[in-house]
Protein backbone atom coordinates (compact mmCIF):
# COMPACT_ATOMS: atom_id res chain seq x y z
CA UNK A 1 0.00 0.00 0.00
CA UNK A 2 1.70 3.20 -1.02
CA UNK A 3 -1.20 6.29 -1.44
CA UNK A 4 -2.34 7.94 1.19
CA UNK A 5 -5.68 10.06 0.63
CA UNK A 6 -7.17 12.77 2.83
CA UNK A 7 -10.27 14.37 2.29
CA UNK A 8 -11.91 11.52 0.75
CA UNK A 9 -15.29 12.26 1.63
CA UNK A 10 -15.50 15.76 -0.15
CA UNK A 11 -16.43 16.72 -3.57
CA UNK A 12 -13.39 16.48 -4.76
CA UNK A 13 -12.04 13.46 -2.73
CA UNK A 14 -15.10 11.34 -3.20
CA UNK A 15 -14.62 11.52 -6.84
CA UNK A 16 -10.77 10.03 -6.92
CA UNK A 17 -11.55 7.10 -4.55
CA UNK A 18 -14.14 6.27 -6.34
CA UNK A 19 -12.36 6.74 -9.73
CA UNK A 20 -9.31 4.43 -8.28
CA UNK A 21 -11.82 2.00 -6.62
CA UNK A 22 -13.30 1.53 -10.17
CA UNK A 23 -9.81 1.05 -11.62
CA UNK A 24 -8.98 -1.78 -9.13
CA UNK A 25 -6.38 0.74 -7.72
CA UNK A 26 -5.02 0.14 -3.47
CA UNK A 27 -5.06 2.98 -1.45
CA UNK A 28 -5.74 4.12 2.17
CA UNK A 29 -7.31 7.04 3.41
CA UNK A 30 -6.78 8.94 6.70
CA UNK A 31 -10.12 9.93 8.43
CA UNK A 32 -10.68 11.57 11.71
CA UNK A 33 -11.06 8.08 13.99
CA UNK A 34 -8.06 6.53 11.89
CA UNK A 35 -6.84 5.10 8.49
CA UNK A 36 -8.87 2.78 6.49
CA UNK A 37 -8.40 0.23 3.83
CA UNK A 38 -11.61 -1.12 2.11
CA UNK A 39 -13.86 0.85 4.76
CA UNK A 40 -11.92 -1.06 7.25
CA UNK A 41 -9.59 0.43 10.29
CA UNK A 42 -6.32 -0.26 9.61
CA UNK A 43 -4.25 1.81 12.19
CA UNK A 44 -5.72 3.91 15.13
CA UNK A 45 -5.31 7.26 14.83
CA UNK A 46 -6.73 10.88 15.04
CA UNK A 47 -7.13 13.20 12.62
CA UNK A 48 -8.63 16.34 12.97
CA UNK A 49 -7.10 19.48 11.48
CA UNK A 50 -9.53 21.79 13.68
CA UNK A 51 -8.41 20.59 17.03
CA UNK A 52 -4.44 20.14 15.26
CA UNK A 53 -4.94 16.27 16.01
CA UNK A 54 -2.48 15.30 13.72
CA UNK A 55 -1.29 11.51 13.06
CA UNK A 56 2.52 11.12 14.04
CA UNK A 57 5.33 10.03 11.61
CA UNK A 58 5.41 6.63 12.78
CA UNK A 59 1.80 6.66 11.52
CA UNK A 60 2.57 7.57 8.24
CA UNK A 61 5.73 4.69 7.46
CA UNK A 62 5.02 2.69 4.38
CA UNK A 63 3.54 5.55 2.03
CA UNK A 64 5.02 6.49 -0.84
CA UNK A 65 2.34 9.29 -1.77
CA UNK A 66 -0.16 11.44 0.25
CA UNK A 67 -3.03 13.52 -1.65
CA UNK A 68 -4.24 15.98 0.59
CA UNK A 69 -7.49 17.76 0.03
CA UNK A 70 -8.56 18.27 3.32
CA UNK A 71 -9.26 21.65 4.22
CA UNK A 72 -11.96 22.97 6.78
CA UNK A 73 -14.29 26.37 6.83
CA UNK A 74 -15.30 25.71 3.50
CA UNK A 75 -17.07 27.41 1.22
CA UNK A 76 -16.76 30.83 3.35
CA UNK A 77 -14.01 32.27 2.24
CA UNK A 78 -13.66 34.56 4.78
CA UNK A 79 -13.53 32.69 8.06
CA UNK A 80 -10.07 33.19 10.09
CA UNK A 81 -10.78 28.98 10.67
CA UNK A 82 -8.35 29.24 7.60
CA UNK A 83 -5.84 30.81 9.19
CA UNK A 84 -6.21 28.78 12.69
CA UNK A 85 -5.67 25.58 10.79
CA UNK A 86 -2.15 26.20 8.69
CA UNK A 87 0.11 24.85 11.49
CA UNK A 88 -2.09 21.40 11.69
CA UNK A 89 -1.41 21.15 7.48
CA UNK A 90 2.20 22.13 8.34
CA UNK A 91 3.09 20.15 10.65
CA UNK A 92 0.70 16.88 8.73
CA UNK A 93 3.03 17.75 5.24
CA UNK A 94 6.07 17.51 7.26
CA UNK A 95 5.42 14.38 9.28
CA UNK A 96 4.55 13.03 5.75
CA UNK A 97 8.42 13.50 4.32
CA UNK A 98 9.72 12.76 8.27
CA UNK A 99 7.97 9.17 7.39
CA UNK A 100 9.67 8.56 3.96
CA UNK A 101 6.80 10.14 1.66
CA UNK A 102 8.32 10.62 -1.66
CA UNK A 103 5.31 12.30 -3.55
CA UNK A 104 3.10 14.50 -1.75
CA UNK A 105 -0.02 16.67 -3.79
CA UNK A 106 -1.98 19.41 -2.09
CA UNK A 107 -4.87 20.89 -3.44
CA UNK A 108 -4.58 24.88 -4.12
CA UNK A 109 -7.06 27.44 -5.39
CA UNK A 110 -7.32 29.66 -7.76
CA UNK A 111 -8.31 32.08 -5.28
CA UNK A 112 -4.46 32.30 -4.33
CA UNK A 113 -4.52 34.58 -7.35
CA UNK A 114 -6.32 37.06 -5.44
CA UNK A 115 -8.16 40.10 -8.57
CA UNK A 116 -5.64 39.33 -11.11
CA UNK A 117 -7.62 39.33 -14.40
CA UNK A 118 -7.13 37.59 -17.54
CA UNK A 119 -5.19 34.65 -18.28
CA UNK A 120 -3.47 33.46 -15.34
CA UNK A 121 -0.27 31.34 -15.62
CA UNK A 122 1.62 29.58 -12.46
CA UNK A 123 3.69 32.49 -12.74
CA UNK A 124 1.33 34.80 -11.85
CA UNK A 125 2.42 36.68 -8.88
CA UNK A 126 -0.81 35.10 -6.07
CA UNK A 127 -1.85 37.96 -4.34
CA UNK A 128 -4.78 36.63 -2.80
CA UNK A 129 -7.92 38.59 -1.03
CA UNK A 130 -9.98 35.93 1.26
CA UNK A 131 -8.44 34.24 4.49
CA UNK A 132 -9.01 31.07 2.64
CA UNK A 133 -6.65 32.08 -0.62
CA UNK A 134 -3.95 33.54 2.21
CA UNK A 135 -3.68 30.54 4.45
CA UNK A 136 -3.43 28.56 1.27
CA UNK A 137 -0.07 30.30 0.03
CA UNK A 138 0.92 29.99 3.71
CA UNK A 139 0.66 26.40 3.28
CA UNK A 140 2.24 26.40 -0.13
CA UNK A 141 5.27 28.55 1.20
CA UNK A 142 5.98 26.06 3.85
CA UNK A 143 6.49 23.13 1.53
CA UNK A 144 8.46 25.23 -0.64
CA UNK A 145 10.60 26.10 1.92
CA UNK A 146 10.99 22.34 3.50
CA UNK A 147 11.96 21.27 -0.21
CA UNK A 148 14.76 23.05 0.45
CA UNK A 149 16.37 20.73 3.07
CA UNK A 150 14.24 17.55 2.63
CA UNK A 151 13.95 15.23 -0.09
CA UNK A 152 10.42 14.89 -1.50
CA UNK A 153 8.84 16.46 -4.61
CA UNK A 154 5.26 17.87 -4.79
CA UNK A 155 2.28 19.20 -6.72
CA UNK A 156 0.54 21.84 -5.85
CA UNK A 157 -3.01 22.00 -7.78
CA UNK A 158 -4.57 25.26 -8.30
CA UNK A 159 -7.99 24.15 -9.11
CA UNK A 160 -10.34 26.47 -10.62
CA UNK A 161 -14.20 26.18 -10.97
CA UNK A 162 -15.66 22.68 -10.44
CA UNK A 163 -18.47 21.56 -10.88
CA UNK A 164 -20.04 18.31 -10.51
CA UNK A 165 -23.27 16.09 -9.02
CA UNK A 166 -21.83 15.61 -5.58
CA UNK A 167 -21.29 18.94 -5.14
CA UNK A 168 -22.91 21.43 -1.88
CA UNK A 169 -25.99 21.72 -2.36
CA UNK A 170 -25.54 25.65 -2.77
CA UNK A 171 -23.31 25.57 -5.40
CA UNK A 172 -24.31 26.49 -9.10
CA UNK A 173 -23.71 23.02 -10.68
CA UNK A 174 -26.64 21.10 -7.98
CA UNK A 175 -28.62 24.93 -8.25
CA UNK A 176 -29.11 23.90 -12.07
CA UNK A 177 -29.74 20.57 -11.89
CA UNK A 178 -32.05 20.96 -9.14
CA UNK A 179 -34.38 23.62 -12.08
CA UNK A 180 -33.72 21.28 -14.62
CA UNK A 181 -35.58 18.51 -12.95
CA UNK A 182 -39.06 20.36 -12.11
CA UNK A 183 -38.71 22.69 -14.98
CA UNK A 184 -38.16 25.94 -12.92
CA UNK A 185 -36.22 29.09 -14.24
CA UNK A 186 -32.65 29.15 -12.34
CA UNK A 187 -32.49 32.42 -10.33
CA UNK A 188 -28.44 33.55 -10.95
CA UNK A 189 -27.31 35.71 -7.66
CA UNK A 190 -25.48 37.64 -10.44
CA UNK A 191 -26.01 39.53 -13.92
CA UNK A 192 -24.11 36.41 -14.91
CA UNK A 193 -21.51 38.65 -17.02
CA UNK A 194 -18.22 37.68 -14.90
CA UNK A 195 -15.57 34.97 -17.11
CA UNK A 196 -15.47 31.98 -15.50
CA UNK A 197 -13.06 28.86 -16.02
CA UNK A 198 -15.16 25.84 -15.32
CA UNK A 199 -13.73 22.05 -14.65
CA UNK A 200 -15.56 18.96 -14.52
CA UNK A 201 -15.03 17.25 -11.03
CA UNK A 202 -14.24 14.63 -13.47
CA UNK A 203 -11.77 15.81 -15.50
CA UNK A 204 -9.89 17.41 -12.06
CA UNK A 205 -9.92 14.02 -10.74
CA UNK A 206 -8.06 13.01 -14.03
CA UNK A 207 -5.17 15.71 -13.81
CA UNK A 208 -5.07 14.43 -10.39
CA UNK A 209 -3.88 10.88 -11.13
CA UNK A 210 -2.04 11.81 -14.54
CA UNK A 211 0.40 13.95 -11.88
CA UNK A 212 0.35 10.87 -9.66
CA UNK A 213 1.30 8.57 -12.38
CA UNK A 214 3.39 11.10 -13.96
CA UNK A 215 5.35 12.55 -10.78
CA UNK A 216 4.70 14.69 -8.21
CA UNK A 217 7.68 17.06 -9.51
CA UNK A 218 5.56 19.48 -10.97
CA UNK A 219 5.17 21.77 -8.25
CA UNK A 220 2.11 24.49 -8.93
CA UNK A 221 0.01 23.37 -11.68
CA UNK A 222 -3.54 25.00 -12.76
CA UNK A 223 -6.24 22.61 -12.97
CA UNK A 224 -8.72 24.04 -15.06
CA UNK A 225 -9.92 24.27 -18.54
CA UNK A 226 -8.42 26.70 -20.06
CA UNK A 227 -11.30 27.97 -21.58
CA UNK A 228 -12.63 31.41 -20.39
CA UNK A 229 -16.33 31.79 -20.52
CA UNK A 230 -19.21 33.83 -19.11
CA UNK A 231 -21.47 32.22 -16.13
CA UNK A 232 -24.66 33.17 -18.01
CA UNK A 233 -23.40 31.03 -21.00
CA UNK A 234 -22.11 28.34 -19.16
CA UNK A 235 -25.14 28.03 -17.25
CA UNK A 236 -27.30 28.13 -21.00
CA UNK A 237 -25.35 25.41 -22.11
CA UNK A 238 -25.74 23.03 -19.13
CA UNK A 239 -29.73 23.88 -19.82
CA UNK A 240 -31.12 21.02 -21.82
CA UNK A 241 -33.85 23.17 -24.63
CA UNK A 242 -36.50 21.37 -23.94
CA UNK A 243 -35.99 21.30 -19.75
CA UNK A 244 -38.47 24.35 -19.51
CA UNK A 245 -36.04 25.82 -17.58
CA UNK A 246 -34.51 29.68 -18.31
CA UNK A 247 -32.44 31.62 -16.35
CA UNK A 248 -33.21 34.79 -14.20
CA UNK A 249 -30.47 37.26 -13.62
CA UNK A 250 -29.96 39.46 -10.87
CA UNK A 251 -28.31 43.15 -10.76
CA UNK A 252 -26.01 42.07 -8.41
CA UNK A 253 -21.89 41.60 -9.21
CA UNK A 254 -20.07 38.52 -8.24
CA UNK A 255 -17.77 38.48 -5.31
CA UNK A 256 -15.69 41.15 -4.11
CA UNK A 257 -12.72 38.76 -3.50
CA UNK A 258 -13.01 37.59 -7.34
CA UNK A 259 -11.98 39.19 -10.31
CA UNK A 260 -14.69 40.45 -13.79
CA UNK A 261 -12.86 37.77 -15.73
CA UNK A 262 -9.82 35.28 -14.97
CA UNK A 263 -8.79 31.93 -16.69
CA UNK A 264 -6.25 28.95 -16.69
CA UNK A 265 -3.39 30.16 -19.13
CA UNK A 266 -1.56 26.93 -18.44
CA UNK A 267 -3.78 24.44 -17.51
CA UNK A 268 -2.09 21.19 -16.78
CA UNK A 269 -3.55 18.26 -19.29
Amino acid sequence: MTLLITGSTGFLGSELVNVLASQGESFDVLARNGIFRSGKKVLECLFNLAEFQIPSSKDLVGYSQLVHLAWNGLPNYESKVHLRQVGAHKQLVLNAVDAGIEAIFVSGTCLEYGLREGALSTSSVAQPTTAYGHAKIQLLQFLQSLKKTRIFTYAWGRFFYLYGGNQNATSLYPSIQRAIKVGAPLQLLTNGMQIRDFISVQDATFAILKILREGCDQEIVNVGSGNPIRVKDWVNAQIPPDSGSTIETSPELWPNYEPFAAWAADPFN
